[in-house]
Parts: C-alpha cells; structure tokens; sequence
C-alpha cells in the first residue's frame, strides 16, 4: 500500500529538482493531500511543505497513520505522514464480516452435529432402553420390533439379541418365572 504514496512523493522530489515552478508544485502537494490524504510533507530544497498538522495527528491513532521515511536523489532526507483511517476503517468492517460469517458457520456446524450425534447415538440408546422397561414391566409379552424405525445395524442387532434373551427366559422359566423376574 505504500508504493503508491513513494511515487507520488518520488515524483514531487523530481519536479523540485527540476525546477518546477511553485504553481506546479502547488497542484502536486494539493493532490497528495486531497488523493493520498498526507497529512504532513517535509521535503529537503522544496518552496513547500506543510508540517506536521497536530489537530490531524490527535484525532488519528498509531494504527491509522503511515510514517515514510527515504532519501532522495540529493542524498537527503523526504519524510512524510499519511492518513489512512479510511483504510483501516475498512479493514475493521471486513473483519466484523468475517465474524459474523464465521459465527453462523459455526452455529451450522453444531447444528448439523447435534443432530447426527442424535440421530446416530442417543435415539438408538433411548430405543433400547424402553424396549428394557417393556421387558421389565411383563417379561412374558413379545418384544415388537418397530419395522418403520431406520437403525444402524449395530443396535438393530443389539436389540434382535434382547429380543432373543427375552424368548429364552420365557421358555425357559414359563409364566411363573416370567412373574418372579417382572418383579425383581
């Protein structure tokens, strides 16, 4: 971003050094106050310069002004302040921007692993856990397995085997160890 403001500057030493009539230099020094927003121009053999401006400094902070410093062709010494709170102000806004984008980003990805983590862990646990309270409740009634429910294979395996257990204990024990184990 500064190259632009050293060749302006570059170019305003040239035409010192050439001998440029006041008028000339006048419009030069004008457009890098008006384009290039210099607040302060010190050029060594110029018939202008403006000093540092302290009412433009004080409003300004560090961040929102561009010190620059080179030598000339003379060998001495051009120094230079630039404005450039408009830039930063910029800068500010795409930041803000890149939050907020940033944020919903964020908000979506914990939306969507919600609800996988949902879908793929605490329904399924749930699921067997009221197939176990149906089972505590009459050990003797036949689990129903819900033929509309998607499942992953590993719980519809988990829940088969229950099932199983279930039918085994109903065999094995009849209808008065079906009562004894409902009411333990």
């Amino acid at each position: 971003g500064d190259d632009f403001r050293l060749e302006a500057l570059h170019a305003v030493e040239l035409a010192v050094a050439a001998g440029a009539e006041v008028g000339a230099l006048t419009v030069m020094f004008n457009q890098l106050r008006d384009f290039h927003f210099c607040i302060s121009l010190v050029l060594p053999g110029s018939p202008i310069s403006f000093p540092t401006n302290t009412a433009a400094y004080a409003a300004l902070r560090s961040e929102e002004i561009v010190r620059v410093a080179y030598t000339t062709v003379a060998g001495k010494l051009a120094e230079a302040s630039f404005d450039i709170s408009s830039d930063t102000s910029s800068a500010a806004g795409l930041n803000i921007a890149l939050t907020c984008v940033l944020i919903v980003l964020l908000g979506l990805m914990t939306y969507m692993f919600s609800a996988t983590a949902n879908r793929y862990c605490i329904q399924p646990i749930e699921s067997i856990m009221d197939m176990m309270r149906e089972f505590s409740k009459n050990p003797l009634a036949k689990m129903v397995k819900d033929e509309d429910e998607e499942q992953q294979e590993e719980t519809s395996k988990l829940k088969e085997s229950i099932s199983k257990i279930g039918d085994l204990l109903r065999i094995g024990f009849g209808e008065a160890g079906g009562r004894n184990i409902g009411g333990n």
